[in-house]
């Protein structure tokens, strides 16, 4: 934008004509219950002020461009909530795109012995991953063959080589929310010969 008058022109100022934000998506979608950083994608993100999630401020996020603001959300009950965006346009709102996720529980494991391949299931809960913290699981620290996670509350996973003695094996699980330790052990045996 410029001033021309009598004397002359003045130098152009950059001016923009800013209309509602949309706030489309949030990555990652799932953090735990505590404080975690995302980033927020949408539209028109001029002279952003205030970020809300589920109603709660958020008190530390930077613009990053006008489609995205890194923001360290605020600690939250569990739940699925709304993401607000108050920018120069108005209020963008985007509708449960975020959930906070407790840490996860482990009910049982069933086998809870077995050897090498051998396919166990996981029962619990809160078994619910992001991009940033996919679920997994560890047998003594050694990862399992492979995890498929048959819903919030169950998962199927692959017994991993666990060396060369049989053992009584700790079992952990984590999450977007956390890790759970299973309070008692999964015996491996070595594979029959």
């Amino acid at each position: 934008m410029a001033v021309t008058s009598s004397t002359g022109t003045s130098n152009g100022l950059s001016y923009h004509y800013s209309t509602r934000p949309t706030v489309i998506s949030v990555d990652p979608t799932v953090s735990p219950l505590g404080e975690a950083d995302v980033v927020v994608k949408g539209t028109e993100f001029y002279g952003v002020q205030e970020v809300w999630f589920g109603g709660m401020p958020v008190s530390r996020f930077q613009v990053l461009s006008p489609t995205r603001i890194s923001v360290t959300v605020p600690t939250h009950e569990a739940g699925t909530v709304d993401v607000v965006v108050n920018a120069a346009g108005g209020l963008g709102t985007g509708y449960s795109l975020f959930e906070y996720v407790g840490a996860p529980t482990i009910v049982s494991v069933d086998p809870t012995t077995g050897t090498l391949g051998t396919s166990v299931e996981i029962e619990g809960s809160n078994f619910v991953g992001s991009s940033a913290v996919p679920v997994s699981v560890m047998f003594s620290g050694i990862p399992a063959e492979s995890v498929t996670v048959d819903g919030r509350d169950k998962l199927t996973v692959i017994v991993p080589d666990l060396g060369s003695a049989d053992t009584d094996a700790t079992v952990t699980v984590t999450a977007a929310g956390g890790s759970a330790l299973w309070s008692l052990f999964f015996r491996y045996f070595l594979p029959s010969t």
